[in-house]
């Protein structure tokens, strides 16, 4: 079975889609912070009555936003720990692949995980791991004969 025939290089581009669109997610929540203070400073919050007035208002606002964010945090934090799993059960399947054959699921699987390096490189030392199994060879994977 190469990769293509039972699904995995549709699990690729799946798993690229997620990625970019967390991207966008990422680039669209940092747009959005600098839209407020952009707000916040041309409306020149800097009387010191209104700043009190508005931290009192904020505070019950804060408190929420806080709690939504602290449950995003988590999720993504689950949502990248299930593309793990996944990536590594795929760089296990792309191991087994003859690393000459340009057009095997191997050279594919390795140029995802060079995108993903750079899209995150707080993951940087797992995507490392990934990229020498595919390299090596998972600890199980015994190459087959093409």
């Amino acid at each position: 079975g190469t990769v293509a025939s039972d699904g995995g290089l549709d699990k690729v581009t799946q798993i690229i889609k997620l990625a970019q669109g967390m991207i966008a997610e990422a680039e669209e929540a940092n747009a959005e912070n600098r839209r407020m203070q952009k707000v916040l400073a041309q409306d020149g919050y800097n009387i010191m009555d209104q700043e009190q007035e508005l931290d009192l208002l904020d505070e019950d606002k804060n408190a929420k936003d806080r709690e939504k964010e602290a449950l995003l945090h988590i999720e993504h934090k689950a949502n990248m720990e299930h593309l793990f799993v996944d990536l590594y059960i795929m760089a296990k399947k792309a191991a087994t692949l003859p690393k000459s054959d340009t057009t095997s699921g191997r050279s594919k699987f390795r140029q995802l995980l060079a995108f993903l390096a750079l899209e995150f490189p707080f993951y940087s030392d797992l995507i490392k791991i990934l990229q020498l199994i595919v390299h090596f060879g998972g600890p199980d994977s015994t190459p087959q004969q093409s």
